[in-house]
This record gives structure tokens, C-alpha cells and sequence, in this order.
């Protein structure tokens, strides 16, 4: 499923000064705007107009702001506003990568919600954290293989790749990612929230999938959260919301879930909890549907 156009949401006016992305494979892009529009050449830019030319050249990529700025003035001089969305529309379907100044690594951009961005998402939203520090996002988990899955996932989907680590106090790995464009692409367009997850629920974009691509987030999000009992599979959440909307999906399966809680809160600070669990015939049901998924994730980054 296509993603619509989102470079105006990883633009961000305080940190721009410092930080701003850098986009690649523009360059006839801003050629065609210099020489369609005359009055370009009369206009004082917040950057040197010579800046123009390296761009037309190829020889620096386009400051996100930079872009916006040819393209918001583009608008106010012309009478076409459709021309305005076309452009940054082509912009968009144009940019070979993203990358900060001063940084070698070029991210690749993601147009279409695949199968492994799906069961990304999902394990983002159950064991993902995104802290502000550095644009990190970390994972924790006691199966090194998952984790080792989800890096891979992150080379396929983003051209960025993180670090393994054992966990300073738990028996159990720690993947850190540190990408400011992931962790904007999570927050910003996934809906992944940064740091404590409260009242989480399946993103709109996820929403707007057809089912078989639901299901990856599904597994993702099951993969991250689920436990395992003799009787019994569960997934507990703080948020009603999520477990609500995992329950349609996976309902159109034909595999029964039912829903626990609230449980708690059994200390100070604590929220409820809710519980959505299957039983042993639902489970088996489950985990057809769970180890083709992961098959299939497992073939397109091995």
C-alpha cells in the first residue's frame, strides 16, 4: 500500500538550523523549477542562491527547508496551486535517500507499507522504545534471533542497521538503533510513541492496509508481547484500545480471542491492565498463521 507523501511532517522548524535533512537525487527536480520559473531569480533565499547550482549539479543534496522554502514561494506566485502538490508530490517519488550534514549514511525512504514494515511496526508498538536521547529507539528481548530479525529489517526497509548488545542488568539483548529519519518515520507517520507507551492503538496507516498486511503487524506485535502457556497464549496491555483492535483482526481468521480486566493497578503508579488470550485450539490456529509470516519475513532479508 502506497504512503502519501510526508515530507512536510519531518520538517521541523526549531531543530532545522542544526540538523536538517539532507535529500539526494533532486537535482532535475530544481533545474526544472529554476527554469520554469523566472521569478526564482529575483528572490532573496535564507541560503546562497549558488546553493542552487550544486544542486542542479548533484555535487550537495537539498536541505529539506530548503525545498519547502523554493517550493512555499513557487506557491505564492503562481496561480495554479495544483502545481505546488504536484511538484513536492514528485519530490517525493524522486528522492533517492535521506541523510544529515555531515553524515555519510544515506537512509532509504519508505513509499509503500510492506509486509516487513507492517511486522516492524508491530514489534515497534509492543517492544520499541524511542527515546529523545540522540533519536535512539532500542529493543529488549531474551531471544537474540528476534532481535537479530528486526535489525535486518531496519537494513531492508531503511538502509540503517544498529547495534547488539547484552543488557547492562537483565539476561537478555538490547537492539539500539540511532536514526533521527527512523525515529521521525515511527513517530511521525507511524504514530509510535516516544517514550512510556500510554493508550496505544494500530495506527491509521496500518488501519488503512488490506487485511493480509494487517496480519504482519499482527505477528510483529504478538512476537514482541506474547507469552506462551501449557493452556493458554495472552497478551497483556496497559491499553484496552490496542487489544480491541488486534482482536478484529485476527478475528477475521476465525480465531477466537477473548478479552480479560481491567487487573490492578497493584502499586503506586501502576495503570490497569487488560489481558486478550486465546485458548490451546485457537493458539495452534495462531501459530500457522504466525510461522508463515515469519517465514515469509525471513526470506526477503536472508
Amino acid at each position: 500500500m502506497k504512503i502519501q507523501n510526508y515530507l512536510e511532517k519531518l520538517f521541523d522548524k526549531e531543530l532545522e538550523k542544526r540538523s536538517s535533512f539532507q535529500l539526494h537525487g533532486l537535482s532535475h527536480l530544481i533545474k526544472n523549477i529554476k527554469d520554469d520559473f523566472s521569478p526564482l531569480r529575483s528572490i532573496k533565499p535564507p541560503f546562497s542562491p549558488r546553493s542552487i547550482y550544486f544542486w542542479i549539479n548533484g555535487e550537495r543534496p537539498v536541505p529539506l527547508q530548503n525545498l519547502l522554502y523554493l517550493l512555499n514561494y513557487w506557491k505564492k506566485h503562481t496561480s495554479n496551486n495544483s502545481s505546488h502538490t504536484t511538484m513536492l508530490n514528485r519530490c517525493f517519488l524522486s528522492i533517492s535517500g535521506i541523510s544529515l550534514p555531515g553524515h555519510s549514511r544515506v537512509a532509504k525512504i519508505p513509499r509503500h507499507v510492506t509486509k516487513e514494515l507492517s511486522y516492524l511496526l508491530g514489534y515497534t508498538m509492543g517492544d520499541g522504545c524511542l527515546s529523545k536521547n540522540k533519536y535512539k529507539i532500542q529493543y529488549n528481548d531474551a531471544d537474540l534471533k528476534k532481535l537479530v530479525l528486526i535489525n535486518r529489517l531496519y537494513g531492508e526497509i531503511f538502509n540503517v542497521e544498529g547495534k547488539i548488545k547484552k543488557h547492562p542488568q537483565k539476561k537478555m539483548y538490547r537492539l539500539e538503533i540511532t536514526s533521527k529519519f527512523c525515529f521521525y518515520f515511527l513517530n511521525r507517520i507511524c504514530e509510535v510513541p516516544i517514550g512510556r507507551k500510554k493508550d496505544l492503538r494500530v495506527s491509521e496507516l496500518i488501519k488503512k492496509c488490506p487485511h493480509g498486511l494487517q496480519l504482519y503487524f499482527l505477528v510483529g506485535f504478538f512476537e514482541a508481547e506474547g507469552e506462551y502457556g501449557n493452556y493458554f497464549y495472552s497478551v497483556t496491555q496497559h491499553s484496552i484500545v490496542i487489544l480491541k483492535d488486534l482482536a478484529k483482526i485476527v478475528d477475521k481468521e476465525r480465531i477466537r480471542t477473548k478479552l480479560y480486566g481491567p487487573y490492578g493497578p497493584y502499586r503506586e503508579g501502576e495503570s490497569q491492565k487488560w489481558i486478550l488470550g486465546m485458548n490451546v485450539e485457537n493458539y495452534q490456529k495462531y501459530m500457522q498463521l504466525r510461522n508463515s509470516c515469519i517465514l515469509s519475513i525471513k526470506k526477503s532479508c536472508y
